[in-house]
């Protein structure tokens, strides 16, 4: 099912951050309040960023120059900062984190990061560790 309403031609980078944050939202909730069910389901969501970018990236080399993917990952990484810190400030709250103040502001921490570095992001490497590495 598609919601017509955010659909929309633009830029590349904005799907795969919108992804990106949604799955940092996620794990973040996980790693800080895991389930005794499945306490280690952060480290999942963590190894399917890591492989959604990664496969993403690989397959941009196909089509663009190396300055082309390196102003993307730049790109990607402001969109997941908007995103992280829109779903947090503004009115469409993320489920995953109601009730979950830590993971906020982990979240709240990593958007204002992203959005700060975001020209200095040039590989996904330096996405990730920004993400991940905190």
């Amino acid at each position: 099912m598609m919601d017509l309403e955010f659909a929309y031609i633009g830029p590349a980078a904005f799907d795969v951050g919108m992804l990106l944050a949604n799955y940092v939202f996620s794990c973040y909730s996980h790693k800080l309040y895991p389930t005794e069910e499945s306490p280690d389901f952060y480290k999942n969501l963590e190894a399917a960023t890591k492989a959604t970018l990664s496969i993403y990236l690989k397959d941009l080399h196909d089509y663009l120059t190396q300055d082309e993917i390196t102003s993307t990952v730049s790109d990607i990484a402001g969109f997941a900062g908007c995103e992280l810190l829109r779903r947090i400030i503004g009115i469409a709250h993320v489920e995953d984190l109601e009730g979950h103040p830590l993971a906020e502001l982990k979240c709240v921490d990593i958007g204002i990061r992203l959005l700060q570095r975001c020209t200095e992001i040039t590989n996904q490497q330096q996405l990730l560790d920004c993400i991940f590495k905190t």
